[in-house]
C-alpha cells in the first residue's frame, strides 16, 4: 500500500511536469513557429494563415482547448493526491475521476463544434462549402470504458460499505 501511494505521489508531479513541457511546446509552437499544433484542421490553418481573418480570435476560440488540458491536468493531479494519501475508492477520488472523464466530453463536443464554426467561417471567407469532423472512434470507446469504470468502482463501494454495515 505504501509502494502505491509513493507512486501516486511521483506519479503526481510527473504529470504536471510532463504537461508543463506539452503546453510549452504548444504555445511556442502557436507563437514562435506562427503554427497550430493541438487542433488538426486544414481550414483552421488556412484561416490561420490568411490575412483575412483575424489571429486573435482564432486564438480565442481555441482557447477553451487549452483550458480543458489545464483542467484535465488538474483532475489528474487531484486524484493521484487521492491515491497518495491511501483512498483509491473514496468519494472524492471518484468525483475526481467523473470530473476528468466529464472534462474529456467536454473536449471532444467542444472540438466538434468548433470544427463546424471553423467550416462556416472558412466558407464566408473563401466560399467552400466543406465540413470536415475529425472523430476518434478509439477515442470515444475509452471514453465509454473510463465511464464503465467509474460505474463499476462506485457499486464496489457501495456493496463494500453495505458489507461493512452487516458486519
Amino acid at each position: 500500500m505504501d509502494k502505491i501511494q509513493k507512486i501516486s505521489g511521483i506519479m503526481r508531479w510527473t504529470v504536471v511536469l510532463i504537461a508543463t513541457v506539452v503546453v510549452g511546446y504548444l504555445l511556442y509552437q502557436q507563437w514562435v513557429a506562427n503554427t497550430i499544433v493541438y487542433f488538426e484542421n486544414e481550414m483552421l490553418y488556412h484561416l490561420w494563415d490568411s490575412d483575412q481573418a483575424s489571429n486573435g480570435l482564432l486564438t480565442l476560440l481555441l482557447t477553451p482547448i487549452l483550458l480543458l488540458m489545464a483542467l484535465s491536468v488538474y483532475w489528474i493531479f487531484a486524484l493521484l493526491g487521492q491515491f497518495q494519501q491511501g483512498e483509491f475508492f473514496s468519494p472524492l477520488a471518484l468525483r475526481y475521476y467523473v470530473a476528468f472523464i466529464w472534462t474529456k466530453v467536454a473536449g471532444l463536443l467542444y472540438k466538434m463544434l468548433l470544427a463546424v464554426v471553423v467550416a462556416k467561417w472558412h466558407d464566408v471567407l473563401f466560399d467552400s462549402n466543406k465540413l470536415i469532423i475529425h472523430f476518434e472512434f478509439g477515442y470515444l470507446t475509452t471514453l465509454i470504458l473510463m465511464g464503465l469504470v467509474a460505474y463499476l468502482l462506485k457499486a464496489a463501494k457501495a456493496i463494500e460499505d453495505e458489507n461493512k454495515e452487516f458486519v
